[in-house]
C-alpha cells in the first residue's frame, strides 16, 4: 500500500512532517526489542512481518506478503478497538527531531540513562514512553488540533490544552480549525468533555467522535455529574 503525505505539514512546533517520522518510529522504536519486545500483530499478518519502504520525503510504501485488506481501516482508526494497543501513545509516527534526543542510538545510552535517572524512571524505555506522551508532556510537538501547555492529563486538578496553530485542517469555508484557541478542564471533568466530539477530527474541542451535541461537553465539564 503506497502513503502520499501531505507536503507542507507540520508538527505543532512548525517542523515539518516527512517520511523520515514514519522510518523513525518504525526502525528505531516499533523494531527496538527494549521498546517493542516483540512482533505487534496488526504489522505480522499470519506470522509474516510488514516492511516499510521509504521512496521520498513524502512518499512511502507498506508492504505485505498477502493482501491485507483491513490495514488501511488500522491506520485510519487508531482508537478502534483492535488498533489501540498498537497505535497509542503515536505510531506509526513519531516527531523524530525532538524524540531523537532521548533514543539511545541518537543521544547515547549514558546520555539516556542519566535523564532517566534525574527523572527518577526506572528505565530509558519509560524516559521514552513519558516523552512522547502528549498527555504528560507539553513540549512534545504534535499534528492533532490541541496540545498540552500545563498540568498533566491523569493527575492534575487543572489540565490546560492550546490550539496547534499548524494544525492542518480547515472548516468548509476555509477557517482554520479548530475554533477554540484554549481549555482549562478540571480533572474532575476531563473525561466528561474528552467524549465531545474532535480532539482528533479537528472540530470544536477536545474528544473522541460521539453522538453528544458540544454544549453538552461543556456542561458536563463544568458539573461532572450533571445529568
Amino acid at each position: 500500500m503506497t502513503l502520499h503525505l501531505r507536503e507542507g505539514l507540520k508538527w505543532s512546533d512548525g517542523h515539518p512532517l516527512t517520511t523520515e517520522d514514519v522510518h523513525f518510529w518504525y526502525e528505531d522504536v516499533y523494531r527496538n526489542t527494549d521498546i517493542q519486545p516483540g512482533p505487534e500483530p496488526l504489522l505480522t499478518p499470519n506470522g509474516v512481518p510488514a516492511r516499510l519502504v521509504i521512496i521520498d520525503d513524502y512518499t512511502l510504501r507498506w508492504e505485505f506478503d498477502e493482501p491485507y485488506w483491513s490495514f488501511p481501516e488500522h491506520l485510519a482508526c487508531p482508537f478502534c478497538a483492535v488498533s489501540r494497543r498498537f497505535w497509542l501513545p503515536g505510531g506509526p509516527v513519531a516527531p523524530a527531531h525532538y524524540m531523537k534526543q532521548f533514543h539511545p542510538d541518537y543521544a547515547g545510552q549514558d546520555a539516556v540513562d542519566k535523564m532517566a535517572a534525574e527523572a527518577e524512571l526506572e528505565s530509558w524505555v519509560s524516559l521514552y514512553g513519558n516523552k512522547m506522551n502528549w498527555g504528560l508532556n507539553p513540549d512534545l510537538p504534535v499534528i492533532t488540533p490541541y496540545k498540552t501547555v500545563e498540568g498533566n492529563v491523569n493527575a492534575s486538578a487543572l489540565w490546560k490544552v492550546e490550539r496547534n496553530p499548524y494544525f492542518w485542517a480547515v472548516d468548509s469555508a476555509g477557517n482554520q480549525l479548530p475554533y477554540i484557541d484554549r481549555w482549562e478542564l478540571p480533572n474532575g471533568g476531563r473525561r466528561a468533555i474528552w467524549s465531545t466530539c474532535s480532539w482528533r477530527s479537528g472540530g470544536t474541542g477536545p474528544g473522541r467522535c460521539s453522538d453528544r451535541p458540544f454544549h453538552a461537553g461543556l456542561r458536563d465539564a463544568a458539573d461532572p455529574y450533571a445529568t
